[in-house]
């Protein structure tokens, strides 16, 4: 009936309207990433230009391949060389783009870091400082020789006195 046909016109005008909505609030989603991307991509002067568009017409970043000039086709060795620059470059990217989106992230980043930090500091004001005596556990006590003199000196004994 008419109604029905009225109904069903109006119900596709709403969903149409709401989808330019939802397309239009992705698209600006989209323009906000490609600031971040322009952001992270920002030469230092202006002289120095590193962005380039790529297919999508999406700025982003040339590669740190390209930046040392190790481009493809300059030797076998030169080429695996770049392929893992590559992996680690993108992997830093994208390890990038996820700690810029996810705060919990980043602060177990910054927790990670901290902690690591400690360790070594630890690690250099406990082990780094000769301040432990000389005893058994390190090999040699008190006037015993120890080190690779005294071992040798002992394998000359012991072959001398079968």
């Amino acid at each position: 009936s008419k109604s029905e046909i009225l109904a069903l016109k109006n119900r596709l005008k709403v969903a149409v309207a709401r989808a330019d909505k939802a397309e239009e609030s992705l698209s600006s989603l989209q323009d906000l990433d490609d600031l971040y991307d322009r952001m992270e991509a920002a030469p230092l002067s202006a002289s120095s230009r590193t962005t380039m568009r790529n297919r999508s017409g999406r700025a982003s970043s040339a590669s740190i391949r390209s930046a040392i000039n190790m481009n493809p086709g300059q030797g076998d060795k030169r080429g695996k060389i770049g392929n893992a620059i590559d992996a680690v470059d993108s992997f830093s990217v994208q390890t990038g783009k996820c700690l810029r989106s996810n705060p919990l992230a980043r602060a177990g980043f910054l927790l990670y870091l901290f902690l690591i930090h400690l360790w070594t500091f630890a690690l250099f004001i406990f082990h780094a400082h000769g301040f432990e005596t000389v005893h058994g556990d390190f090999g040699g006590g008190v006037g015993v020789p120890h080190g690779p003199h005294a071992l040798m000196q002992a394998q000359d004994t012991v072959a001398a006195n079968p």
